[in-house]
């Protein structure tokens, strides 16, 4: 494969930006890297150095989500949570995932730009857009329509099922290549046979760690893995792929390209949308159409050894009327919204889902909890400017200039509602007073 020059420098600009960041500040098994240069990553550049690398082990950590669900038939809610867990590669083995990533992203962008196809998927992409942009899209194409159906689907465990063949054969098609040359069958290999030891079993080795700027040095981690051979763990299966590392992305992306096609292709015909972030797909088209639609979705996904999550799966109409535009629930029959990428849309209003204005007032009480139990063990102040610094208007980036941005992009009074300066004053006030009453 030719690499031009131009592709190489754009990526070490942007790796010298993540560190700048401190992207790249956790602990892992090597060194954290501070600055690169053309010197430090030359061996990244040359395929035949690359293949003699030995990969450390992924650390994998789960993340925990609360979710409230309403009880079906009932205005009641049951908590539950969602378990994802997220790997990272050591800091070299980042930036080889990382080099190998942008080389099949720029030909995956030359590739949906030529099937015209790249309006479509919106995931893991350079378009200098968010969350709200995309969620807009799909808003202001809903209202254009007289009638339509707008149904979301989500793929269940979608990083862990994605097939080691497909993967392959998806990467060959994509560099045309029969077959795959040996630094990238080595990069393969480790992403699909990768092997992970779960964050809570060095737990006790992190705190060492801080002090040397790496967990352990390697002759300590094979002590570690021989004194306890269950600590290392091997993917052994034929599909799934650590969610987490820098080149799952780009693979997830390339793996789902032909049902990409086939269903912008459809959609187009039908005189519909198709759009997919990651593992969520939302298809809007007429409620004729819609069967149809849903079946070669359902063909699609089970051809490429895939299953929707049917829990998460979703149809609503939407119909503009002259008394006002509203949206039903297609299997309830009553008033719904339709929700995507954190947006919630009446057919009159856009709010923010309630679950993530919940998850930003769950995590004020814990800071605030925190701050209350520190300062009194130090007999010390309650630290107020900092709580209002960190979870009230400023100009910190938190969840509320998000919001901000939000409402200004769908143009929504009802999200500056939700998240007014009185509203949010009310209930840090009722957090401190509570959490620091003696």
């Amino acid at each position: 494969m030719r690499i031009e020059q131009s592709l190489k420098e754009s990526w070490l600009k942007e790796e010298n930006e993540k560190l700048k960041n401190n992207k790249r500040k956790y602990l892992h098994f090597d060194r954290r890297i501070s600055f690169l240069n053309k010197k430090k990553v030359s061996d990244i550049w040359t395929s035949n150095l690359v293949i003699r690398h030995s990969f450390y082990p992924l650390i994998r950590r789960e993340k925990r989500y609360r979710k409230y669900k309403r009880i079906p038939g009932t205005k009641r809610k049951q908590i539950t949570e969602k378990i994802r867990p997220i790997s990272y590669a050591a800091h070299y083995d980042a930036l080889i995932f990382s080099w190998y990533s942008c080389l099949l992203k720029d030909l995956y962008e030359i590739k949906i730009k030529n099937l015209e196809i790249d309006s479509n998927i919106k995931a893991y992409r350079k378009l200098n857009k968010g969350n709200a942009d995309f969620a807009s899209e799909i808003i202001d194409y809903v209202k254009t329509k007289k009638k339509c159906m707008v149904m979301s689907f989500d793929l269940s465990k979608f990083f862990d099922n994605l097939d080691h063949e497909l993967i392959k054969t998806r990467w060959k098609e994509l560099i045309e290549e029969e077959k795959l040359p040996d630094d990238h069958f080595f990069i393969f290999k480790n992403i699909t046979k990768f092997s992970f030891i779960e964050y809570a079993d060095i737990k006790e080795l992190l705190k060492k760690g801080k002090k040397i700027n790496r967990i352990c040095d390697p002759k300590e981690l094979k002590t570690l893995i021989r004194n306890n051979p269950d600590i290392l763990k091997k993917n052994l299966l034929n599909k799934g792929i650590p969610q987490g590392s820098t080149i799952s992305d780009t693979l997830s992306n390339l793996y789902m390209l032909p049902i990409d096609q086939k269903m912008s292709t459809l959609l187009s015909n039908c005189s519909g949308l198709y759009q997919r972030y990651c593992d969520d797909i939302i298809i809007v088209c007429s409620e004729s159409d819609a069967d149809k639609i849903e079946k070669e979705l359902k063909k699609e996904i089970e051809k490429n050894k895939m299953n929707l999550n049917k829990s998460k799966t979703e149809k609503k109409v939407f119909t503009n009327n002259q008394g006002g535009n509203q949206v039903i629930d297609f299997f309830t029959k009553y008033s719904s919204k339709i929700q995507y990428l954190g947006i919630e849309f009446d057919g009159e209003r856009s709010f923010l889902r309630h679950s993530g204005i919940a998850n930003y007032y769950r995590k004020m009480t814990r800071s605030i909890k925190k701050f209350a139990a520190r300062a009194k063990r130090k007999k010390r102040a309650f630290p107020v400017k900092k709580v209002f610094k960190n979870f009230f208007y400023s100009r910190k980036c938190n969840y509320l200039s998000y919001a901000q941005r939000v409402s200004v992009i769908l143009n929504s009074p009802s999200i500056k509602e939700q998240v007014s300066k009185f509203r949010v004053m009310k209930k840090i006030k009722k957090k401190m007073k509570k959490s620091t009453r003696k």
